[in-house]
């Protein structure tokens, strides 16, 4: 219980930090009420400590990436520099009712078409669920939960080539079963 009390007043601390005072009564049947107006003359103020800060001794470290080494490589399959997930946005929720996701790819160096015979297939939490000419591929039924998404771009022989980096996405879909 004691767990509740410590969150009601961490909820009620932003209304501290401007200046204000905290009350706690109990109403009739005895539970503790938390407010930033004294719901009568009973309620009593409830006191903070202040918060410890501490300074960092030292800025962190910037985070530098690592020098890409140059590669003719990419050149020789299909010029290809790269390609991305551009939708679904990383690590962000998404809400599509029906389970259809458009899956948004973006090909480097930017501008880039897929070369002829070359398609993009796309594996969701490790699956080829589906694959096309162009940057845009739908892939239905997808459930509702937390998915991976990788996009490769494939010759026509199946070859992967380039591949992006892998990112979760979180898909929200209305319920029938709760009201």
């Amino acid at each position: 219980m004691r767990a509740g009390y410590a969150i009601t007043i961490l909820l009620l601390f932003p209304a501290l930090t401007a200046g204000e005072e905290i009350y706690r009564s109990t109403d009739d049947q005895g539970n503790p009420l938390f407010t930033d107006q004294a719901p009568s003359d009973s309620a009593d103020p409830v006191t903070l400590e202040p918060l410890t800060t501490v300074a960092p001794d030292e800025a962190p470290p910037q985070f530098q990436a690592p020098a890409e080494e140059e590669s003719d490589e990419s050149e020789q399959v299909g010029g290809y520099s790269g390609i991305e997930v551009a939708y679904p946005p990383a690590d962000q929720a998404v809400r599509h009712n029906g389970g259809m996701v458009p899956f948004r790819v973006a090909l480097q160096p930017d501008g880039k078409s897929l070369d002829q015979g070359h398609r993009i297939e796309i594996l969701l939490d490790g699956d080829v669920r589906g694959a096309g000419a162009n940057e845009q591929i739908s892939v239905s039924p997808v459930d509702r939960g937390t998915h991976t998404v990788v996009a490769r771009v494939v010759d026509a022989s199946g070859t992967p080539l380039v591949a992006s980096s892998p990112i979760d996405f979180h898909l929200l879909r209305a319920s029938l079963g709760n009201n």
